[in-house]
């Protein structure tokens, strides 16, 4: 009797013991599938790393809710100056859910999402009434603007895309720290004439990248086309959502139907083995790339956004 009491009490005791760990374990596992992954990615800075959380799914609703908040909100803005606030707050609210790229403080996420390049350009344009008359923007195109947009999950260029804008964002900043120099020290009329140059060569970027298979910004595409290998047909699947932007043709949101990246760029093709292509639709970007369950939310400036309603033959 006294041997089968204790046995019983060490079984009770080696129970008592496994059964939490046991529990815990399931509990664990629950947890786990019922959590949802998140990922931020910085576009246009190579200086950080992507963010990958694991939201659960009340606070996935609440991140849902509160990006439905903030397009009310943009549709009720008049202005560029009353966008940038919201996307600043916008700013605020990612940080809540740790969805800034790892290292990037609030301040300078939203100085990195408001565009130091694109706002200059804005400014200098809006000056220029002749300039702006003379300009064939289409009805939902933009340049130097603030741009967001919650849409299907999106094509994004590759490291050559990268590398390239890694230079061309570390010549913007020399060049102009460069031209400040020169305001600075009283050579006005030369600073002007570079910083004109350097504009006007944006708007020839067309022509060069046609020459060139690598378009030199940072660029988000919108709308892709696949090729049957067998019958050699074309299929064209656009992206749908809603674009925002906001610059210096003024507010341009985009909704409620299909959306086609319309830049004259050389399409980006797959590389993923079968015959494929995206058409670029943002370019100059630079800002936060969110990647949702299914769909892709931006946050930034772009120095070039041109979209179109039907598919580019």
């Amino acid at each position: 009797m006294k041997k089968i009491l204790v046995v019983g009490i060490i079984l009770l005791f080696i129970g008592v013991v496994i059964a939490p760990s046991i529990n815990q374990s399931v509990v664990t596992a629950y947890q786990e599938d019922d959590l949802i992954e998140v990922t931020t990615q910085a576009c246009g800075i190579t200086a950080y790393k992507d963010t990958t959380v694991k939201l659960t799914r009340e606070q996935y609703q609440d991140l849902e809710g509160y990006l439905v908040e903030f397009r009310a909100r943009l549709n009720q803005t008049s202005t560029r100056e009353g966008a940038i606030p919201i996307f600043k707050e916008a700013v605020v609210e990612l940080d809540k859910y740790g969805l800034l790229p790892k290292g990037m403080s609030v301040e300078r996420a939203q100085k990195f999402v408001i565009g130091r390049y694109q706002k200059v350009g804005y400014e200098r344009l809006i000056k220029q009434p002749m300039l702006r008359n003379q300009m064939n923007l289409s009805n939902i195109s933009n340049i130097f603007c603030l741009v967001c947009s919650v849409t299907d999950t999106t094509i994004s260029v590759g490291p050559i895309y990268r590398l390239i804008d890694y230079i061309f964002q570390h010549f913007l900043d020399r060049f102009v720290k460069f031209t400040d120099f020169l305001y600075e020290h009283g050579f006005t009329r030369i600073s002007d004439f570079l910083v004109d140059i350097f504009f006007l060569s944006v708007f020839f970027g067309p022509i060069i990248t046609s020459l060139n298979p690598f378009p030199i910004f940072y660029t988000i595409t919108l709308g892709y086309y696949s090729v049957d290998g067998d019958t050699q047909e074309y299929f064209y699947r656009a992206h749908h959502g809603w674009v925002a932007t906001f610059g210096f043709n003024g507010i341009r949101i985009i909704h409620d139907q299909p959306l086609w990246g319309n830049l004259p760029f050389p399409v980006i093709e797959s590389g993923l083995g079968y015959e494929a292509g995206y058409f670029p639709g943002i370019s100059g970007f630079t800002g936060v790339q969110i990647n949702l369950e299914g769909r892709t939310f931006h946050l930034g400036s772009a120095l070039w956004v041109e979209i179109s309603s039907e598919h580019p033959e």
